[in-house]
Parts: structure tokens; sequence; C-alpha cells
């Protein structure tokens, strides 16, 4: 089975997941929050390590199989949650 395709998406989603956690950084940050500086280390880290397997896993082919598709949505209800 071809799992490049498969770590290229999920890289993808946990980027967009670590940019999205930038939303309450910045909430916290305008409200005075002290906790602003752990949600942006949190994003920082979860953009980089989903960009990193975005980037290590690109270049796989651009369909998916049944097989494929299963095991994704199974691997994306447990990494980014």
């Amino acid at each position: 089975m071809e799992f490049r395709s498969i770590l290229s998406i999920l890289g993808a989603l946990t980027a967009t997941l670590g940019l999205a956690m930038l939303l309450p950084a910045f909430a916290d940050a305008a409200v005075g929050n002290e906790d602003w500086a752990i949600f942006l280390a949190s994003a920082f880290i979860t953009t980089l390590s989903g960009a990193g397997l975005w980037a290590a896993a690109s270049g796989g082919t651009k369909t998916l199989n049944l097989r494929q598709a299963f095991l994704l949505t199974a691997l994306i209800w447990i990494v980014l949650t």
C-alpha cells in the first residue's frame, strides 16, 4: 500500500490545525491572559510537525483507493484529536 499520499494529506491537515490554534492564542493575548504563550507554542509545534510531514511525503500519487481512504479516515480521527 502506498502511504505517501496518506501522510501528505495527514500532514496538510495537521498543519491547518496548528494554524487554527493561533486563534485562541490571539484571543488570550487580547484579553490579557498569560496562557497565550502556551497556545502559541502548541500551534508552532503542531504547524511545524504537520508541514514537515507534508513536505516529506509530498510527491505521491494523487488518487486514493478505498483501502487508503478508510485508513486515512481512521488516522485523521486519531491524530487530529
